[in-house]
């Protein structure tokens, strides 16, 4: 090799890899010291993202690290939508070599969020349709059914040494922080769901009515409270529903001429 050819290479410490390791620690506490000073935190974060955003690909936990951070500051960050796109904006991309483009986001929001990005706009409106959270719930279904056949890239992955035991723990926790980022109201959420069921959706199979249920309760239960307080008020109006008070009543008198 020649002289002009010769690549020109840095020669980086020995203990360049622990210094790396050791910040990520740190640079979690300071996202989470940055959310709770809602007045400096979109300015210096959008900062801090592109110059050490490439350190997530090292974080031994990111989809963990996201969720419980939405979870926790849930109040602080229901008025700072471009904080969390930020967020899982940055995790995202700086996995999208090692992982895949979907190993985390759906296309859908994917479009949203890297229009968001790129244009530095957040007054980009996008109103998710009813087929946007069926298919979202069909992501778990279907990694339930046949989760490596989907999810080719992960199919020699070692869960034994992963973030999550399993894919469709990984997959709950991808759908749980993509609802929480979107640009709509907690109670609009939780309606979208139902009404996937309440609308009998296209996608719905009769034979598959069971596995639509069982997700949408696993998505339930590991979303905030405030997304299911429209599930609390339709079941409250179902048991106050006029059609429930006439078919206990029946019942009631059938029970009574047979005694």
């Amino acid at each position: 090799m020649t002289r002009n050819h010769q690549v020109q290479t840095t020669m980086l410490p020995v203990y360049f890899k622990n210094v790396c390791l050791s910040f990520i620690p740190v640079m979690d506490l300071f996202i989470q010291k940055l959310i709770e000073l809602p007045s400096v935190c979109l300015k210096f974060l959008d900062t801090m993202m592109n110059t050490i955003g490439p350190l997530f690909r090292f974080h031994p936990h990111p989809v963990t690290m996201l969720y419980t951070t939405f979870r926790f500051y849930e109040k602080k960050l229901i008025d700072s939508s471009q904080v969390k796109l930020k967020l899982v904006y940055t995790i995202h991309n700086a996995f999208v070599g090692v992982r895949g483009e979907s190993w985390l986001l759906s296309s859908d929001f994917l479009q949203y969020i890297t229009q968001v990005n790129d244009s530095y706009d957040s007054r980009i409106v996008w109103l998710p349709d009813m087929d946007y959270f069926a298919q979202l719930v069909k992501r778990l279904i279907d990694c339930f059914a046949t989760p490596f056949q989907l999810h080719a890239s992960l199919r020699k992955k070692w869960w034994r040494f992963s973030e999550f035991p399993t894919l469709q723990n990984h997959i709950l926790h991808a759908i749980c922080i993509e609802l929480m980022c979107l640009p709509c109201s907690p109670p609009d959420i939780g309606n979208s769901l139902l009404n996937i069921i309440l609308k009998w959706h296209p996608l719905i199979n009769r034979n598959d009515i069971y596995h639509w249920l069982n997700c949408l309760g696993l998505i339930f239960s590991a979303l905030p409270v405030r997304n299911f307080f429209s599930y609390i008020h339709q079941f409250a109006h179902f048991l106050s529903s006029n059609i429930l008070k006439v078919s206990t009543r029946r019942y009631h008198q059938q029970f009574v001429r047979k005694t």
